[in-house]
């Protein structure tokens, strides 16, 4: 709801303006002189003011110069009975945003303000979307349907805001939107179906049957390809994480042992087993030992995790790379319908090329 701060010595006018404005889901105060409206506008800011050039103890237009040093960016309207365009052009000269000459139309009054308001305060895009029974909160990345929330990656998220945005987009036009971005594991494996894709049809959509079947197994094997090489690039460093996991241990048991060893040697040189003889070996063993465990439990916790966590992203890119598959299917097989199945390559056209998402 927007405050308005209505400056006018006219108590009357205030009076049914604001019983107005409120009915039009404004906000409103009001002051009758300038010492007033100053005090008003110390205590509390509003989203805009309305404001009459005669005022008791001064000019309006004095308050707004003031107004216009003190709140640069604070819309201001004059509503005052002086119209001659002169005054008009003094007014809005000396920084009012807009200026009506009373008496007014309340409706006309409301829809400038509102104007004036789109103006200064332009509408933040909304962080949520929704489409049916599917909705996206852009903040938190997670979209929910039929009640069950879903974490989204970055990239998801994205494509995902593009058809809600647009639904009903050709997947080309969203592609090459998409395409400018930040590039990621999502986007790459989009990038290889549609680049695939637009190459098969580059000279026509396939009327045979067989033509279609072969382009949606070149569709997805390419968007396999690019899947398999993502992961093995995600997975570059699990490899380290294996080693250090494995081998940790053995190397605090080779420590164990060469303490051991240690304390042996020590008891043969000495002829003695008492505690200080044997102590320092086996201080050495566990703490050999420590190392290794110190090493490798970490190690086999990050490995596990970053497991599951990989086989989780690539169910996800390969239930993508399935349904982006169904998507050029239902293009495909609508097509050799519209056809009436005559098995030749017809000329391209944008219509036949552009895969539509409902």
């Amino acid at each position: 709801m927007s405050e308005l701060l209505l400056i006018d010595d006219d108590r009357e006018l205030c009076e049914l303006l604001g019983t107005w404005l409120v009915q039009e889901g404004f906000s409103v105060r009001a002051s009758h002189d300038g010492a007033q409206a100053r005090r008003a506008l110390a205590e509390q800011t509003p989203d805009a003011v309305v404001l009459d050039v005669m005022l008791p103890d001064g000019s309006g237009l004095e308050l707004l110069k003031q107004l216009r040093g003190d709140h640069p960016d604070l819309p201001v309207l004059m509503l005052s009975a002086r119209g001659e365009p002169l005054d008009r052009i003094l007014g809005l000269e000396l920084g009012a945003d807009d200026y009506l000459a009373k008496p007014c139309d309340p409706r006309e009054l409301t829809a400038r303000l509102r104007a004036v308001l789109r103006r200064t305060h332009p509408a933040q895009p909304s962080a949520q979307m929704q489409l049916g029974d599917l909705s996206l909160n852009l903040t938190r990345g997670v979209a929910q349907i039929d009640g069950q929330e879903i974490s989204l990656t970055l990239s998801e998220s994205r494509i995902l805001e593009a058809l809600l945005r647009q639904p009903g987009e050709p997947l080309d036009k969203l592609y090459q939107r998409v395409k400018k971005g930040k590039q990621d594991p999502v986007i790459r494996t989009f990038a290889a179906g549609m680049e695939e894709w637009q190459n098969g049809v580059a000279m026509g959509m396939p009327g045979k049957e067989s033509v279609a079947a072969s382009l949606r197994q070149r569709v997805e094997r390419a968007m396999s390809v690019a899947i398999n090489r993502e992961m093995n690039r995600l997975e570059r460093g699990m490899t380290f994480l294996a080693n250090v996991g494995s081998t940790a241990p053995f190397v605090g048991l080779f420590g164990t042992v060469w303490g051991i060893m240690h304390s042996f040697t020590a008891i043969a040189s000495s002829q003695n087993t008492s505690l200080a003889v044997v102590a320092p070996g086996i201080a050495e063993a566990l703490f050999a030992t420590a190392l290794g465990l110190v090493a490798a439990i970490p190690a086999v916790i990050a490995y596990n995790k970053f497991t599951n966590d990989l086989n989780r992203y690539a169910d996800r890119l390969d239930a993508f790379m399935s349904e982006f598959s169904a998507i050029l299917s239902r293009h495909l097989d609508s097509y050799e319908n519209s056809r009436g199945g005559v098995g030749s390559h017809g000329k391209k056209s944008d219509s036949d090329t552009e895969v539509k998402v409902a």
